[in-house]
C-alpha cells in the first residue's frame, strides 16, 4: 500500500454525516493501491485482441461455408458469426490479468465439432496465439488461449438467427434470439454466460449505482481470491456466484454505497440459512414461446436439485444452480471466512480497522498459520503444453479428493485453500489444511489416497513425466512463499512460525505416484508426529 493509501485507510474516529462517504473513499484506495484497476492502454489492447479473434472467427466461418457449399451445393452466410463477451470484462471489473470470457455465435453449418478441429487449428496457426488448450469434454466445452498475450476462454454456440456485432463487443442476446438457437445443453450453459451478465447489469441499474455495484464486486472478488475461496472448479465460488450476491445486496440495499453494499454483504451471507438459494427479483423461471422447454431448477421436481448445498441461481431462462459443485467442505470455509469478514466490517465501520485488515493474509490473516497439519499436492510434467493438459485433468478431479478427505467418521476436517501454487514453470502444489477431532491420534488415507490415484493413473492420455504426488506436511514445514507472502517478506528474517500445537497429534502417511512407465506405488514417506 503507497504512503497516501495508508494514510487515507488509517483506521480512525468518522463523522456520522460523512461516514459512508469516507469509507467508500478509503475502499476504492485500498483497491486501487492492490493494482485492481485495468488502465485505458490494457483495456484499448483488449480491444484490439477481440478485433484480431473476430478476423479468425470470420475467416473459420468462411472455409466451413466453402466445405459445406462444395459437398451439399447450398451457401452460408459467413457473416453470421458473432461474438459477445461476458464474465468480469462485460461486468466491467476485470483486473489487469484476467480473461476474457466470450461466446462465438455461429450459423447452423459451423458446428461444435468444427468448432474443436477446424478452428482449433487455425488459431494453432496464428502468430499471435499462445498457450492453446481446447477443452471440449468440459461441464462448458472452451477453447483457452493467449491472443497477444491476452487470454481469452472461448465458447460457442449455434443459431439460424442472424444477431448483429457491436463495435464495443458487448453484443445483446434478446430472448427472440434463442428462438433459432441449436439447443442442446453445453449450448445453452454457453449463451446463458452472456445473459447473465447482460440481465445483471440491466437488474443493478434499475435499482442501484452501477458504479458501486462495481466498486463492492471488485472488493467481494478480491477478499474471496486472497481468503482461497474463488475457484468454480474447486468447489467454491466463481465470478458468476459472486457478482449474483452482490446483485442480490444491491436488490436489497438500492443506491447504498459501496462500503454499505460491503458491510451488508458479509453480514447477510454469514448469516444466511442455506440451502435456501439466493435468487434476484426477476429469476429466469419464465418460459420463452418458440424454444424446447429447459429444465428449471427445482428442488420440488428435481432430487439432484435437493442435494445442492449453497443454490445461487442465475436470473436468465432457464434458471439454473451456478453453485451446484459447492461441497461440505468449501461451504464450510465460505462459512467462516463470511463470518471473520463480518466482524472485521463491523470493526471497519467502528473505524477500529481500516480495509488493509479485509486483504490482509500476514499474521493471523494467514490461512496456513491456522493450521497445523496440511495434505501437499504436487502436479507437474515435462513441457508445457503436457503440463497444461495434464493440470487440467488433475484440477477437475481435485474436488473429489476434497470432499472424500472430509471424513466425520474418521474425525478429519478438509479446509482446502483455492490456490494454485509455482514451485517452478511445470509444477504448483496445492494444499488441503486437516483438523482431526479431539481424540483422534492415528489415522491412515491408504484406501482413499488409492482410489483416488487410480482414477488419476486411469487417464488414457497420461504420458511420461506427468505426475502428481501427495504428502503430509506439518506447518513448518511449508515453503517459505506459503508462510511469508509478498507483503511481508522484510519480516522473513526477524520473525519465526509459532509451532505450538493447538490440537491433538495425528499420524499421517504420505504417497507418491510415479510416472507411468514405473510401477505405481505407495509407501510411507515419513510416519510424523504431528
Amino acid at each position: 500500500m503507497t504512503a497516501t493509501a495508508a494514510a487515507a485507510a488509517t483506521a480512525g474516529p468518522i463523522s456520522s454525516v460523512s461516514k459512508e462517504a469516507l469509507l467508500s473513499k478509503t475502499l476504492r484506495i485500498s483497491l486501487r493501491s492492490q493494482g485492481l484497476y485495468e488502465l485505458d492502454e490494457g483495456h484499448k489492447k483488449r480491444v484490439e485482441m477481440l478485433k484480431q479473434l473476430r478476423e479468425v472467427l470470420k475467416c473459420w466461418a468462411t472455409n466451413t461455408t466453402s466445405v459445406t457449399t462444395r459437398t451439399t451445393g447450398r451457401n452460408n452466410r459467413s457473416e453470421n458469426v458473432t461474438i459477445c463477451t461476458f464474465g468480469s470484462f462485460r461486468l466491467g471489473v476485470n483486473h489487469p490479468d484476467a480473461d476474457i470470457d466470450v461466446l462465438v455465435l455461429s450459423p447452423p453449418h459451423c458446428t461444435r465439432s468444427s468448432f474443436f478441429t477446424v478452428l482449433v487449428e487455425l488459431l494453432r496457426g496464428h502468430d499471435l496465439v499462445t498457450d492453446l488448450h481446447p477443452v471440449p469434454s468440459a461441464y462448458t466445452p472452451v477453447i483457452k488461449f493467449k491472443l497477444g498475450g491476452v487470454s481469452i476462454d472461448l465458447v460457442y454456440a449455434s443459431s439460424s438467427m442472424h444477431v448483429e456485432n457491436s463495435n464495443d463487443f458487448m453484443t445483446r442476446i434478446e430472448d427472440e434470439h434463442l428462438v433459432g438457437l441449436e439447443v442442446d445443453e453445453p449450448g445453452m450453459r454457453s449463451i446463458n454466460g452472456v445473459r447473465v451478465a447482460q440481465l445483471l447489469l440491466e437488474m443493478v441499474e434499475g435499482y442501484s449505482n452501477l458504479d458501486s455495484f462495481r466498486e463492492s464486486l471488485r472488493a467481494v472478488k478480491q477478499w474471496a481470491t486472497v481468503k482461497g475461496l474463488y475457484s468454480n472448479v474447486l468447489g467454491f465460488l466463481g465470478g458468476v456466484n459472486w457478482a449474483i450476491l452482490v446483485a442480490h445486496i444491491c436488490e436489497r440495499h438500492p443506491q447504498s454505497t459501496p462500503s454499505t453494499i460491503l458491510c451488508e454483504f458479509f453480514r447477510i451471507f454469514s448469516e444466511w440459512n442455506w440451502p435456501k438459494p439466493v435468487m434476484l427479483e426477476n429469476t429466469g423461471n419464465n418460459y420463452i414461446p418458440g424454444i424446447p422447454r429447459q429444465t428449471v431448477w427445482n428442488p420440488k421436481v428435481n432430487r439432484r436439485d435437493g442435494t445442492h448445498l449453497m443454490p445461487i441461481l442465475t436470473p436468465a431462462y432457464p434458471s439454473m444452480n451456478s453453485a451446484y459443485n459447492v461441497g461440505h467442505p468449501q461451504k464450510r470455509r465460505l462459512q467462516e471466512e463470511l463470518e471473520k469478514a463480518r466482524e472485521l466490517t463491523v470493526c471497519i465501520n467502528k473505524g477500529k480497522k481500516n480495509w488493509a485488515h479485509l486483504f490482509s493474509t500476514t499474521g493471523d490473516q494467514n490461512f496456513f498459520r491456522q493450521h497445523q497439519n496440511f495434505l501437499q499436492i504436487t502436479i507437474e510434467a515435462n513441457g508445457e503444453a503436457s503440463f497444461r493438459k495434464w493440470f487440467g485433468f488433475c484440477e477437475a478431479r481435485m474436488r473429489i479428493l476434497i470432499v472424500s478427505l472430509d471424513s466425520p467418521v474418521q474425525g478429519v476436517e478438509a479446509h482446502p485453500f483455492a490456490k494454485f501454487f509455482y514451485n517452478d514453470v511445470n509444477s504448483v502444489s496445492f494444499f488441503i489444511a486437516l483438523r482431526f477431532a479431539h481424540g483422534v491420534e492415528n489415522i491412515n488415507i491408504s484406501d482413499l489416497a488409492s482410489e483416488f490415484l487410480y482414477k488419476v493413473n486411469s487417464w488414457e492420455e497420461r504420458r511420461e513425466g506427468m505426475d502428481l504426488k501427495l504428502e503430509h506436511k506439518l506447518q513448518q514445514d511449508l515453503p517459505a512463499y506459503i508462510l511469508f507472502p509478498v507483503e511481508e517478506k522484510k519480516q522473513k528474517t526477524t520473525k519465526k512460525v509459532d509451532n505450538k500445537r493447538k490440537q491433538k497429534n495425528a499420524t499421517l502417511q504420505s504417497f507418491d505416484v510415479s510416472s507411468p512407465t514405473k510401477r505405481n506405488r505407495q509407501f510411507i514417506k515419513n510416519q510424523a508426529a504431528c
